[in-house]
């Protein structure tokens, strides 16, 4: 599932780096070419509006269209949700980082920079009711997938539902840098993890879980 929305893209990098000189017995910048992974979302499938819905169900279109329609119009909700909430952890790291400048003025007055105010965690759509039988099944099976799903981030395996990714969410704004913190995993052995597992972890489940919401019987 995760697959469909994320691709591993190379990059190559050629970084600057300090090494010692034999002959000239110093420091010298150097560059060394490497290549790095980058996971991206894929490009974002057609979806549909509600203000379109709205239009198919005043033309007293059918049902399968309505239904159709309906399933796009959710599509581009769990889309929306997982666009906004990669957004907010980006913001959210930038807000952890946060440093206070102090400055004095002649008088010898201290000003220090107001930190800003915490981002906030976009809220999902709900998502609209479908009213064929089909539907109905569909979302029942949606909610326990939702409930049982992992992901994996390197050799780790975490629970990935909504429970699961508040806990993360709580869990990296603490943490800082290379500190690490003992997790409960999919098959209940305890690791140590870091803020950049969680993160990782945190991603992976909220876009596997937008997947989750487009009814491949429609």
């Amino acid at each position: 599932m995760l697959t469909e929305f994320l691709e591993d893209i190379e990059l190559l990098t050629v970084p600057e780096v300090k090494v010692w000189d034999e002959t000239l017995e110093q420091m010298v910048v150097t560059q060394v070419a490497e290549y790095r992974t980058q996971t991206l979302l894929k490009t974002r499938p057609p979806t549909e509006s509600q203000s379109r819905l709205d239009m198919v169900i005043g033309l007293g279109k059918p049902q399968a269209v309505i239904d159709k329609f309906t399933v796009g119009v959710n599509l581009g909700n769990a889309w929306d949700f997982c666009e906004a909430y990669i957004t907010y952890m980006n913001e959210l790291d930038t807000w952890n980082k946060w440093v206070g400048v102090t400055t004095v003025d002649e008088e010898g007055t201290e000003t220090t920079t107001v930190r800003p105010v915490e981002p906030s965690a976009p809220i999902r759509a709900i998502d609209i009711v479908d009213t064929t039988y089909a539907g109905k099944l569909f979302k029942e099976q949606r909610t326990t997938a939702m409930s049982n799903l992992t992901v994996t981030v390197g050799d780790l395996v975490f629970d990935g539902d909504e429970t699961s990714q508040n806990r993360m969410v709580r869990a990296i704004t603490v943490l800082v840098g290379d500190q690490q913190v003992p997790w409960t995993l999919a098959d209940n052995t305890v690791a140590m993890v870091t803020q950049t597992e969680l993160k990782k972890a945190l991603i992976a489940a909220g876009v596997a879980q937008s997947g989750m919401w487009k009814n491949p019987n429609t």
